[in-house]
């Protein structure tokens, strides 16, 4: 059955879990929390925080501020020097690639999986960390095995908390002990760059949410297949202007270059210049390629400026433990997510606007993803406004 095209028809539910940590407007409300932050114990399993300095106490305001009393630029080696020294980042990897790569009853589970990244942002230093179950509209029964089950963890923005940036990557079991570190890596990056944002006792101006993408085999291939990135757009259709960009981390641990713009050239600009800070990590490859990918095609259709990482083909051979050269390059990963992240969520504006139906069928045509959309039977349900922004 077709996904339809009101998005009530969604069965969807949130769980939220809060993360203790204090909320309001206004310079002040930074110093309290920076005051916490000093003080509060380390959470079992967790590095303890980096003890903000004297001059984090104060946000400063006006064109080029950054949301501490240094520039954007001066605060991102501080952001790379946590990510690249003692973490948790191997043993996250380590745990969760056995935990994804495991079987239950003769197939793959997701539950464990889903509840081992909550608590794992968690311990990290989210603000606030939720499941969202959806269900395609006609599905009353979860127990079919159409259900997509995503993870979102946020750090809430100081002055425009509203507006977001994504952070994404996929969270799915997988069938071989390649492809289950493969996957694993990708979301111990992204669970590191919370833990390096949120103990830097920096807050950006907007809002970063971190979200794990499950059933991601099931987004792309078909029409009517129903994935986590297609889950997540029809949820949050009524946010999405107010997401400035989503960023994808692809599964590997080959060394990322720079970002695939998904056919948005009018993002390339902003995009360099954004960042800057991360040109020490070797992110210089910028390219307006086109990525059809399970997790961030849905946002190019609704209109969404989107970021792929482009990286280096990882070893296809995976030991138990990983080596601690590729531990050295996750490292690194986990400081590009979390220099990119606070830049973009940082910025003085957007880095483009999010796209009309019209303009995103053009990006489409002109990129050649209308082809490949047809090869996988999915032209019908972008045409009839099914799938994509709505008309």
């Amino acid at each position: 059955m077709g996904i339809g095209r009101d998005s009530r028809a969604v069965f969807f539910r949130i769980q939220w879990i809060r993360q203790p940590r204090l909320f309001a407007s206004g310079s002040a409300a930074v110093a309290v929390l920076c005051s916490f932050l000093g003080v509060a114990p380390p959470a079992r399993g967790q590095l303890p925080p980096v003890q903000p300095t004297q001059a984090w106490k104060q946000v400063p305001s006006g064109e080029g501020a950054c949301s501490v009393e240094k520039s954007c630029a001066e605060l991102a080696p501080e952001l790379i020097r946590s990510a690249l020294g003692e973490s948790s980042l191997a043993e996250n990897v380590n745990t969760l690639a056995r935990m994804i790569g495991a079987r239950v009853d003769g197939s793959p589970s997701t539950a464990r999986a889903v509840n081992w990244a909550v608590e794992a942002f968690r311990r990290a230093g989210a603000d606030e960390v939720h499941t969202e179950s959806t269900m395609p509209p006609g599905q009353r029964d979860s127990a079919l095995g159409a259900t997509a089950q995503n993870v979102a963890a946020e750090i809430r923005g100081h002055e425009k908390s509203n507006e977001f940036v994504l952070i994404g990557a996929r969270l799915d079991p997988t069938a071989t002990a390649e492809s289950s570190y493969a996957s694993a890596c990708a979301v111990a990056v992204l669970i590191d760059a919370v833990r390096v944002i949120h103990s830097s006792g920096s807050i950006p101006r907007r809002t970063i949410r971190f979200v794990l993408f499950t059933r991601t085999s099931q987004g792309v291939d078909g029409g009517q297949a129903y994935g986590g990135g297609q889950a997540y757009v029809r949820t949050h259709r009524a946010t999405l202007d107010g997401l400035i960009a989503a960023v994808f981390f692809e599964p590997g641990t080959g060394a990322i270059r720079g970002y695939s713009l998904d056919g948005r050239g009018d993002a390339l600009a902003a995009v360099r210049k954004t960042l800057e800070p991360a040109a020490s990590l070797g992110i210089k490859e910028l390219t307006v390629d086109a990525v059809m990918g399970a997790n961030n095609l849905d946002f190019v259709l609704e209109g969404v400026p989107t970021l792929v990482t482009r990286q280096d083909a990882g070893s296809e051979v995976y030991p138990s433990e990983l080596e601690p050269a590729v531990i050295t390059e996750m490292k690194r990963h986990a400081a590009i997510a979390a220099v990119t992240a606070y830049a973009l969520a940082d910025g003085d504006g957007r880095i483009a606007a999010r796209q009309s139906r019209p303009e995103i069928e053009q990006l489409l045509k002109n990129t050649g993803l209308d082809q490949h959309m047809k090869d996988a039977n999915m032209w019908p349900v972008w045409e009839s406004g099914e799938r994509g922004r709505q008309r």
